[in-house]
């Protein structure tokens, strides 16, 4: 692989954000299992509607979260550019 050919990618969000967004995810397509099962008598076919619809969801979401660059360089101007100043200078 060329170095032209890498692309390196800056994911804006902190752990803890990353975490309650996995959580939120998961227990949207928990939850959505389950009302099928209790209240629509378990079909599979609307299983598989609901697990594609919060799998395209989070494609989505996480695809605005993350800024792709080819170089190393590129990252750290777009950090210093974007980057909130301290509140001490504010």
């Amino acid at each position: 692989m060329d170095k032209k050919d890498k692309e390196i990618y800056y994911i804006r969000e902190s752990a803890v954000q990353s975490i309650i967004s996995d959580a939120v995810m998961y227990g949207g397509i928990i939850g959505l299992l389950y009302f099928n099962h209790s209240v629509l008598n378990g079909n599979a076919f609307i299983d598989f509607l609901f697990i594609l619809f919060m799998l395209l969801s989070a494609t989505a979401r996480g695809s605005k979260k993350m800024l792709k660059f080819n170089t190393p360089q590129e990252v750290v101007d777009y950090i210093k550019k974007n980057a909130e100043r301290p509140a001490s200078e504010k």
